[in-house]
């Protein structure tokens, strides 16, 4: 056998050698067991450094607090104790002159947390300084005051926060005695016959061509016009454009009516035309539509008032008007003094 045969069959015997001892000694080794779920009960041991004990119990590790919402019973106590705020509201009536306003009726809403409705309850009667008073319990209240003699504006309603749960009401603070909460209300008059023309749905051009609409007298008519880039919109396409209402009185004018309880016409003031100018640029209030509410003075002296919607990309307009024909300058109106007008049918 030559030298390289006799050094082979000398590794391959040596290898074999060492795997038959490394089989045997891992028959020999002892197995260790483990628990398949430590235990952490209360009486569980402390492993001390060097105990290699078999089913030694680990350390006891402290379970992880974790924040739960209140109990039913809690969030009721809660919501009952909301319920309890007490409410002391003192308030006072008074017209546009700042006279008191004798026997109004006052009418409260208690906004409540439960799931019981909040009906509209009927409170006090003013005395004679229009001085009222109510106590009840709630989160939060509406007070409202009326007469059959005065017209109700947004001065006639109060809404206040007892127990700061909502923002509503908050910057007003809690009435007292010495310093009411104020409901103001404006006397009615005397109101004359007045023609009234219900409201008329109109469509106006966009390329601005007049249209006009009349009050229920020959002589009695406003011009409106419309010019509108509405056009170069595309279908379904949502963005601003530049548009403009012109309102003119030939020989006569207009001034805004900003108060809706304001019945008398100005009687100066009046400009002949009045321009509503919808330009994107510069524009932070820009809108597609714009609603008014003007007084009117005609060429023969006569005055009148009216209330317009127009829509810049449409060209819709709702007109409704009032005239007096008797050239008074009042034009409150009584229900059952009204003249309608024929021409009052849609255009």
């Amino acid at each position: 056998m030559r030298p390289a045969e006799r050094k082979r069959l000398a590794i391959i015997a040596v290898v074999l050698m060492l795997a038959a001892i490394a089989i045997w000694l891992g028959l020999r080794l002892p197995v260790k067991r483990f628990a398949a779920e430590p235990s952490y009960d209360a009486e569980s041991t402390v492993v001390k450094p060097g105990d290699n004990a078999v089913g030694a119990t680990p350390p006891r590790v402290e379970p992880t607090v974790v924040a739960t919402p209140a109990p039913p019973d809690d969030r009721q106590r809660v919501i009952d104790q909301v319920e309890a705020t007490p409410i002391v509201f003192f308030g006072k009536a008074l017209d546009q002159d700042d006279l008191p306003i004798a026997g109004a009726r006052v009418t409260y809403t208690v906004h409540h947390l439960r799931f019981r409705g909040n009906p509209s309850i009927d409170g006090p009667i003013t005395d004679k300084d229009g001085r009222f008073e109510i106590r009840t319990q709630g989160p939060s209240i509406t007070v409202r005051v009326s007469h059959p003699q005065f017209y109700q504006g947004k001065d006639a309603e109060r809404h206040l926060d007892y127990s700061s749960t909502t923002t509503a009401g908050q910057s007003h603070p809690p009435p007292t005695r010495d310093n009411p909460s104020i409901f103001r209300l404006v006397k009615k008059g005397q109101p004359e016959t007045i023609i009234q023309i219900p409201s008329r749905q109109l469509r106006l051009p966009l390329d601005g061509q007049p249209v006009e609409v009349g009050f229920g007298e020959e002589s009695a008519k406003i011009s409106v016009s419309l010019g509108s880039t509405s056009i170069a919109v595309r279908p379904n396409e949502f963005r601003a454009f530049d548009w403009a209402v012109r309102l003119a009185v030939p020989s006569g004018g207009l001034i805004e009516r900003l108060n809706a309880l304001d019945f008398t016409a100005p009687e100066a003031g009046y400009l002949p035309e009045v321009e509503i100018k919808m330009a994107v640029n510069g524009n932070p209030r820009w809108s597609s539509r714009v609603n008014r509410d003007y007084f009117i003075r005609f060429a023969n002296g006569k005055f009148g008032r009216f209330e317009i919607t127009v829509s810049g990309e449409t060209g819709f307009c709702r007109f409704q008007s009032y005239l007096n024909p008797s050239g008074s300058r009042n034009l409150e109106v009584n229900p059952a003094s009204v003249a309608t007008r024929a021409d009052s049918r849609p255009e």
